[in-house]
């Protein structure tokens, strides 16, 4: 009925047989779907159901529909009470998800378990993802099938039960009731002793199926049966001595193959006779064989021979691999001489005479001990000066301060060489000039560092290499070692100068009487230096205190 106040004022009921008021307004109450309310005009009785039009999703959620919104919010109960029965939406979408064995796929109509779970098949209540296919893999027993629902991961153990006696393979041992489907037989540690098809019983220990291989150890013939073969296994055959066959063909070479059965040497072609090995006969015209197939029923073909010959050059320093090309006659090779070969001359020129030695101090010693690359890379750059008689300068590699001095030395006094500090913007590099005095050291100093000692290490008794030396001293100011050389120069490659840790320096010689005339040269010249001694066959240890006795000596004067 109307609920309006006014019209309950207006028109009172006094019995209920009396009509009920309507207003003729719209009704305008909330209807059950809690959403709309009703638009008919005011009237008697309940409200007709919702028919606003409201989208409906289907059970996947992938499609969407316009209906009467009381088909999709009403209770289906209250529906029924209109009249109306709810109407489920399915789209014709296939589910395309993995079931939860992860092998099959759902294919379910409109399948809704990806809406509400995600997509995880585990979290399906329902089971509209269980798989209800049998599992029927193999079991590991291996004769009975999986019985469960196709499932994930490995199937569970055969689940059959045997009332039988499971004995080994000779029936010795025996399991008891109740056995389980696939078990492994009982151990048995009696030998089988089954006759073997060679004779031999088998050494095993009771087994199932068949006997392994016979290891029983004999003598059998090889192959080709020159041989017989000792401890071989039993079961082996096919056996090979390693030796080749050298059975001579018909067409004069032998057959290489290794040990084989008889008759089944290399076989001849039936058209040329040919064994297919290559014919070896010497050539006429020069120390090769023919490289071509056997060819019994021919001469070997004249032809440029095509092997390889190593020639060198007149001084056999320079060589070339070239075809031989012998034809009809004898080929002389001429090989010229080329950069290396003069590199080689002139290495053999500029090495020091034979009775002459290389010597080198201390200072140049810790050098190439304690920096062998940077010694490498010097002994190859003043090589190369020396055999190339490069005039035009090299630079050395990068030298450090502390070393510097170590390096002229050994520039100076080792090769003979000219050694020049240049500047480039704050940087000083030295470069290496060829003179026409510069020679090659026999011993390296990489090769001299290698029998380097310390101090600790050396017992007093090490010799010097030369036989004599000269102490000169003088000014630090005025004393010029310049000024020695030209007196001097009668006298190069044989000696050796050093500098001294003060002013002076010492001269080595590598012969006694050179040394002699070279004091009695010095006694009679010009020079700036004050104090000259001559020292004779000094041992390393006395050589560093020769400094500390000739800082007190004027003049001149034998040691």
């Amino acid at each position: 009925m109307c609920i309006r106040d006014s019209l309950l004022t207006s028109h009172p009921r006094t019995t209920c047989t009396d009509p009920i008021a309507i207003c003729g307004m719209p009704c305008d109450k909330l209807l059950p779907c809690g959403k709309h309310k009703c638009s008919n005009t005011c009237h008697v009785g309940a409200c007709p159901p919702c028919s606003f039009p409201t989208e409906q999703s289907c059970r996947c959620g992938n499609t969407k529909r316009k209906v009467d919104c009381c088909l999709v919010t009403y209770a289906p109960k209250l529906l029924r009470r209109f009249g109306l029965e709810p109407a489920e939406f399915l789209c014709k979408k296939r589910c395309e998800s993995f079931k939860k064995c992860n092998k099959h796929k759902c294919g379910r109509i409109c399948c809704d378990v990806g809406r509400k779970y995600g997509g995880r098949a585990q979290d399906d209540p329902e089971g509209h993802h269980l798989c209800h296919l049998v599992c029927d893999k193999p079991l590991g027993c291996g004769k009975h099938q999986c019985p469960d629902f196709c499932h994930l991961g490995f199937c569970k153990p055969c689940a059959v039960v045997s009332s039988r006696l499971l004995l080994c393979a000779c029936g010795k041992s025996v399991k008891q009731p109740p056995v389980a489907c696939g078990e492994s037989l009982p151990y048995c540690s009696r030998p089988c002793s089954k006759l073997l098809p060679c004779g031999h019983k088998c050494a095993s220990n009771c087994h199932p199926g068949e006997c392994p291989p016979c290891i029983e150890l004999v003598e059998k013939k090889c192959r080709c049966g020159k041989e017989l073969i000792k401890n071989v296994q039993c079961f082996k055959t096919n056996l090979s001595c390693g030796n080749k066959c050298n059975k001579e063909l018909k067409c004069g070479h032998v057959c290489s193959l290794v040990c084989h059965e008889p008759g089944k040497c290399l076989r001849e072609n039936e058209a040329n006779g040919s064994c297919g090995q290559r014919c070896g006969k010497p050539k006429q015209y020069c120390a090769h064989i023919c490289q071509e197939t056997c060819h019994p029923a021919k001469s070997c073909p004249t032809t440029p021979c095509t092997s390889t010959v190593t020639v060198y050059c007149a001084c056999k320093h320079h060589k070339e691999v070239v075809q031989c090309g012998a034809f009809d006659k004898p080929v002389a090779y001429a090989v010229p001489c080329n950069r290396q070969c003069e590199r080689a001359r002139r290495k053999a020129e500029l090495e020091r005479p034979v009775n002459e030695f290389d010597y080198y101090p201390r200072s140049m010693l810790w050098l190439g001990h304690h920096d062998p690359g940077l010694v490498a890379k010097i002994e190859s750059v003043l090589e190369d000066v020396v055999l190339d008689m490069n005039k035009l300068g090299v630079q050395l590699p990068n030298i450090d301060p502390d070393v510097k001095d170590i390096i002229i030395e050994w520039v100076q006094y080792n090769y003979y060489l000219d050694i020049i500090p240049c500047k480039k913007g704050k940087e000083t590099y030295y470069e290496v000039y060829f003179n026409e005095k510069a020679r090659l050291p026999k011993l390296k100093l990489s090769e001299a560092a290698k029998s380097y000692k310390k101090k600790s290490e050396m017992t007093g008794e090490e010799k010097l290499p030369f036989k004599a030396t000269i102490l000169l001293q003088g000014d630090r100011r005025t004393s010029n070692i310049e000024q020695v050389k030209p007196i001097l120069a009668k006298f190069i490659y044989k000696y050796y100068i050093e500098k001294c840790k003060g002013s002076g320096y010492y001269l080595h010689f590598y012969d006694k009487k050179v040394a002699e005339s070279a004091y009695e040269l010095l006694r009679t010249s010009a020079h700036s230096f004050s104090s000259m001694k001559l020292l004779m066959e000094e041992k390393e240890e006395e050589h560093e205190k020769i400094e500390e006795v000739a800082k007190d000596d004027d003049g001149f004067e034998y040691a």
